[in-house]
């Protein structure tokens, strides 16, 4: 068989590998998949420069009037063209998830690793965070694989493919541009120890790109602000025991589940990668000098991928889980060439890698389907938003209760702005007095007296009496909202409240799952 018709193959093989897993359930991995195609939408409507972003009324982003998914919004409006917008998030699942483990498959290739059909499957099957979150329509997606390329790139000196690479991180995702100054300075490293030419020239085309990626797109001033609030103010809250809600990915993963399901097993593989190249170096190269320019530049990337690894393994324990495809995919680089040097001939070898890739498989699809049973119907809040859309006026204000509720009301109405959407520090970020009284709502942490309902402008265990404020003026004067979604199984307490204040009527309820009240 000619090796063009291997690749067409294996590539083949990728593409079905991943249709079959966006297609085996009509939920979404994510609901953050629905806000993106949105906006992917709201740029076909009002043109590419468009940057003011309305539909959060209180949150950094509508401050700022700028978008740090920019690149990863035009790249799904190609998505946008169907009746059903949910059929666009599975295609566009599909050509993300395809294009990711394709992308890797040509990488391992050209790094002459020999069977990078199998590399690549391994990724997708590696750990179940990694499989979920190649599922998800989410821009981190391409910033994983850029970063992996532009790896690449550094350590070949292919420039314009360096800027390229580097330029995509920015663009997609510039909350994540920090990964190419991690990436510049390993590789810098790793070609002074392994004694090759250390490429300055190539970093600043890495950063050049970088900038270029960040200044493409309306407002970019507005855009790093928001960037520097996502990354930078959160983590210093988070630091500080801040109570602010966020989704599981940026917790830390050193809870024993994720160490012992997630961790290990990527840990097995890097080991292996460190046995097969320490056996390489004592029996090709004792003194570890490398004469060749190939040789040299294997070498330095072997070393940069085990730096990052290194590092995105400590992030994903100690600082944010959601590193961990970072920490797979470097360390599955590292790994791979590390293989390749070492050619081991014995069959067993081979065997038992093709078992512990089953084993793996098998970990990951039982973590899977628990994550798959607990995702998003792509329907969800569906009928309330229409019954908003139908019923409401252009711009009313529309008190989301869960930041996480923002995605879903967003794909069926965009007639009605939000309180907040995407993560929950751009509202912290926007007014800290506002964030707290929603945040005791989201949680119902409602105090009721005196037949009233009260949250508390403050981050306190117990509210003192002189700082209660009243649920009704909140909503009415402080976030001016015309109605209030909620979701009764969530929120219990706060039902309870809002049927019984006679300020609050009741317009729309859906089986109790979800109720629509208008602020009188």
């Amino acid at each position: 068989m000619k090796p063009n018709y291997r690749t067409l193959i294996a590539i083949a093989v990728l593409i079905s590998i991943s249709a079959l897993f966006h297609l085996s359930t009509d939920k979404v991995a994510d609901s953050d998949s629905f806000y993106h195609i949105t906006h992917a939408k709201i740029y076909a409507e009002n043109g590419l420069l468009f940057s003011n972003f309305p539909w959060v009324q209180y949150s950094a982003i509508s401050r700022y009037q700028a978008d740090i998914w920019y690149g990863f919004h035009i790249f799904l409006m190609p998505f946008i063209y169907f009746d059903d917008p949910t059929i666009g998030i599975k295609f566009a699942g599909i050509f993300l998830t395809s294009l990711v483990l394709i992308l890797f498959f040509l990488i391992i290739g050209k790094l002459n690793v020999r069977y990078p059909l199998f590399w690549a499957i391994l990724l997708f099957f590696s750990v179940p965070d990694v499989h979920w979150r190649f599922l998800m329509v989410r821009p981190h997606i391409l910033t994983f694989i850029f970063s992996i390329l532009l790896l690449y790139f550094l350590t070949k000196n292919n420039r314009w493919a360096i800027l390229f690479s580097a330029l995509a991180v920015s663009f997609f995702h510039l909350a994540l541009s920090w990964i190419v100054f991690l990436i510049i300075g390993a590789v810098l490293i790793a070609q002074a120890v392994a004694k090759s030419d250390v490429k300055f020239i190539s970093a600043a085309y890495a950063v050049i790109g970088l900038a270029i990626g960040w200044l493409a797109r309306p407002n970019p001033i507005g855009a790093i602000k928001l960037a520097y609030i996502q990354v930078v103010q959160l983590m210093v809250e988070k630091l500080n025991s801040v109570p602010i809600k966020f989704g599981a990915e940026l917790k830390p993963g050193s809870n024993w589940t994720v160490l012992a399901g997630e961790i290990a097993p990527m840990l097995i593989i890097i080991l292996l990668g460190v046995l097969f190249w320490r056996s390489f170096v004592k029996r090709n190269f004792r003194s570890a000098t490398f004469s060749h320019s190939a040789e040299c530049e294997n070498v330095a990337m072997l070393i940069a991928s085990l730096m990052l690894t290194t590092i995105f393994g400590l992030i994903t324990i100690f600082i944010a889980r959601r590193s961990i495809d970072l920490f797979v995919g470097f360390g599955l680089v590292f790994t791979a060439l590390s293989w390749s040097l070492f050619r081991p001939r014995l069959k067993q070898l081979n065997i038992a890698a093709m078992l512990f890739l089953a084993v793996l498989a098998v970990n990951t699809l039982y973590f899977a389907n628990i994550y798959k049973n607990q995702a998003l119907s792509a329907t969800a809040l569906k009928k309330s938003a229409l019954w908003l859309k139908d019923n409401s006026n252009n711009g009313d204000i529309v008190f989301n209760t869960h930041w996480d509720n923002f995605p879903s009301l967003f794909l069926w109405n965009q007639k009605n702005y939000y309180i907040n959407g995407m993560d929950p520090i751009f509202e912290y970020a926007f007014n800290k007095s506002l964030y707290w009284k929603h945040y005791y709502i989201d949680i119902d942490g409602i105090a009721i007296k005196n037949n009233l309902g009260y949250t508390c402008p403050e981050a306190r265990s117990k509210c003192p009496d002189d700082k209660l404020t009243e649920i009704y003026k909140v909503l009415k004067q402080d976030f001016r909202a015309k109605y209030i979604v909620a979701e009764p199984k969530r929120n219990p307490k706060l039902k309870e409240y809002l049927e019984f204040d006679k300020r609050f009527k009741k317009v729309f309820e859906n089986n109790n799952e979800e109720s629509v009240f208008e602020i009188l």
